[in-house]
């Protein structure tokens, strides 16, 4: 029990910006904290649920979506969405591998990556709100749980593209067990909330996760703690649309 919670804790603290208290979480990383990245993203997905609910009392829908969206990145600190923005900047600003690294390493923003970021969002909060508000909490816990499966798959597939970093601590002692545990984790975590159509949505967004993962190693031979960003990000995007689009039909009757 005690290295489950480490390695939760560690996890927690490596996704979140919400501090543990009584210095949980620090030392040295566990070894496999990567299968704890679905859980984290299933309390996400719980406490922005909770944001929705709080906030639909005295707002409309379109405030209450949008602040949720809001709540969702201050719950990661946008970690996530860094390492999509450095990823794009990476990908129509470098010719050789040396400087696709060289580009993730820089803390600026391009502006290609600014607009791929301002893009990400538009298409995320469109799908959001094609949702009908019945499903809107269960797509977060669908989403959270789902978008950080992707890393995990990532980190078991392919090695990484560099020895230090994000990228190297998330593969440690990723093996088909782990891979397996976490995948049922989001299944047992969609169905739960959103049952079929939940169980729907997370497998295409598991199908983007593995198209992507795929592209982004043979760009770079490996994958690094941005591009498990990007795959976060982009997997989440995956997966609202797939909601989004199993429930536009129902909604036009």
């Amino acid at each position: 029990m005690e290295r489950f919670l480490r390695g939760f804790f560690w996890a927690w603290t490596l996704l979140s910006r919400i501090p543990l208290p009584y210095g949980l979480g620090s030392g040295p990383p566990a070894a496999g904290i990567a299968v704890f990245f679905p859980i984290v993203g299933i309390l996400f997905g719980l406490g922005a649920w909770a944001v929705y609910t709080g906030i639909r009392t005295f707002l409309p829908e379109g405030p209450a979506r949008a602040l949720v969206l809001v709540a969702w990145y201050l719950l990661s600190g946008g970690l996530h969405l860094d390492g999509f923005a450095d990823t794009v900047d990476a990908w129509g600003g470098g010719g050789t591998r040396e400087e696709v690294l060289r580009i993730m390493r820089d803390p600026h923003v391009g502006a290609l990556g600014v607009a791929g970021v301002v893009l990400l969002l538009v298409v995320k909060v469109a799908a959001l709100w094609a949702l009908p508000s019945r499903i809107v909490g269960p797509a977060l816990v669908v989403i959270g749980a789902t978008g950080r499966w992707a890393p995990v798959y990532a980190a078991w597939r392919y090695p990484s593209a560099r020895r230090e970093g994000l990228g190297s601590v998330t593969r440690e002692g990723i093996g088909v067990f782990k891979l397996v545990v976490a995948t049922g984790v989001v299944a047992l975590a969609s169905g739960t909330v959103a049952g079929s159509v939940g169980l729907l949505g997370s497998a295409v967004g598991m199908g983007a996760a593995i198209l992507g993962a795929l592209a982004i190693a043979r760009w770079l031979g490996g994958h690094t703690g941005d591009t498990y960003g990007f795959l976060v990000e982009v997997t989440e995007v995956v997966v609202l649309l797939a909601l989004a689009g199993v429930r536009a039909p129902s909604a036009m009757h």
